[in-house]
């Protein structure tokens, strides 16, 4: 307790006292009121001690008293907001629980209960994200080229770094797949090229008409080939 009440007619009760043994009390009482601490008096205060005592208890408990009914007054002024705090905290926890929820190696949020299994990087720019198995699938597959594809998407990634993709094995068999196509248009256009390619020779036999400039030219071929 760090206030200690005095009441003036206290002075009557310590008249009788000199003035060394009224400060050997007023001593005593100010230490017990702060630490507890019953003091050792010898002298004629020792009298006045157990007075002096009850009335610094009964100070105390008034003081606790106070002390205890204010902290329920806080406590019910402030409760509404500290529920409301307590709710935003609890928000938060949510969503912090929800940004820690585990990636996969290409940042895609894994199916729920999903184990992702562990990836390395691949590449010079070491952006190719594999995992041992996709890396054993990719050799199977392209067993000539595997690791120029792989440099393929590596530099690729690196001069696009917007781009993102949620399996880089399903991306190379993508593209793998779009190259197949691309060569095989490739080879049917020069077919076709060849194809519709003048053969005066084969044509001649046919039953084609031929201009003069034409047979000019036929005949030039034939004596060539002579």
């Amino acid at each position: 307790m760090k206030v200690l009440k005095i009441f003036t007619d206290f002075e009557e009760d310590i008249a009788e006292l000199s003035d060394a043994e009224a400060g050997r009390l007023m001593r005593a009482m100010l230490r017990y009121a702060r630490t507890g601490e019953e003091p050792i008096l010898s002298g004629s205060e020792r009298v006045l001690w157990k007075t002096s005592k009850r009335n610094i208890d009964k100070q105390q408990e008034a003081y606790m008293r106070i002390c205890e009914q204010n902290r329920k007054n806080v406590t019910k002024r402030y409760e509404p907001l500290r529920t409301v705090v307590n709710r935003n905290e609890s928000y938060q926890d949510k969503d912090k629980d929800k940004d820690n929820t585990p990636l996969s190696p290409y940042g895609d949020m894994p199916p729920l209960g999903a184990v992702t299994p562990p990836a390395r990087t691949y590449g010079e720019f070491a952006n190719v994200v594999l995992t041992d198995e996709e890396l054993a699938k990719l050799k199977e597959r392209f067993s000539a080229d595997w690791s120029r594809r792989i440099e393929r998407l590596s530099q690729y990634l690196k001069a696009n770094p917007k781009k993102r993709y949620d399996s880089h094995y399903a991306t190379m068999l993508m593209w793998a797949e779009a190259d197949a196509k691309k060569a095989a248009e490739r080879a049917e256009e020069s077919r076709g090229a060849a194809a519709s390619k003048p053969n005066r020779q084969r044509d001649f036999g046919y039953g084609r008409t031929y201009s003069e400039s034409d047979l000019n030219a036929v005949g030039t071929e034939l004596l060539e080939d002579g």
